[in-house]
């Protein structure tokens, strides 16, 4: 199986036509839980995250309206990171580095 790789955007949003990213493998993954910031209707979901070799990272993963969007946006997410299905294209947070030429 190919790698999988993650983008991470940081606390914030991204913004701007080239946002800042980090890739990770999501092999290397070895804790993760999910944080929720703001009140309805502007929630923010966030990744806490522990990656093989680095810091503890917090990453933003979407911004929506309520808790269950944002319990489904976690699950998809999951999922990604479990193998068992690819982001949307809108996700913004998984794909693969085309630098990579995989």
């Amino acid at each position: 199986m190919p790698a999988r790789f993650l983008a991470l955007h940081g606390e914030k949003p991204p913004s701007g036509p080239y946002p800042h990213m980090q890739w990770v493998n999501v092999d290397h993954i070895s804790w993760l839980e999910p944080r929720f910031s703001g009140i309805e209707p502007e929630l923010h979901l966030h990744a806490r995250l522990k990656v093989e070799g680095m810091p503890i990272i917090d990453s933003w993963i979407a911004s929506v309206a309520t808790r269950a969007e944002a319990e489904t946006k976690w699950q998809e997410f999951l999922s990604f990171i479990e193998g068992e299905s690819e982001p949307s294209e809108s996700s913004g947070w998984g794909s693969r580095p085309s630098a990579l030429g995989q």
